[in-house]
């Protein structure tokens, strides 16, 4: 599996996803398709999580910002285990596409929830 993003939890616990260098933009830009999932697969199979509505419940988050976390969430997951969680989100959603942002620098930076 290509590694077209790479995380990296910085030591301000945010998370900063970086296009991968070592692959062409025309080779990022074939593989993301429009779909967030496409782009970060091999870090969403390696222990990150992309959170969606239910987990977004879960967890008392009100915002349409995408979301990831290190934890998997679901209805067998504990309050423990979800208060142990890292999460990030990305605050700039209402005023720029993350997609965009990360094309466009070549990184994004998640903040820590």
């Amino acid at each position: 599996m290509t590694q077209y993003t790479i995380f990296e939890i910085l030591p301000d616990g945010n998370l900063k996803i970086s296009l991968n260098p070592d692959l062409t933009i025309d080779e990022i830009w074939e593989a993301w398709e429009s779909e967030w999932w496409g782009l970060n697969e091999a870090e969403f199979c390696n222990g990150y999580f992309d959170v969606d509505d239910y987990q977004r419940h879960r967890i008392g988050a009100l915002t349409a910002s995408p979301i990831i976390s290190d934890t998997v969430i679901d209805e067998e997951t504990t309050s423990s285990e979800i208060n142990k969680a890292n999460v990030w989100w990305y605050p700039e959603y209402q005023f720029m596409d993350e997609h965009k942002e990360l094309f466009l620098n070549g990184h994004i930076i998640f903040d820590k929830a």
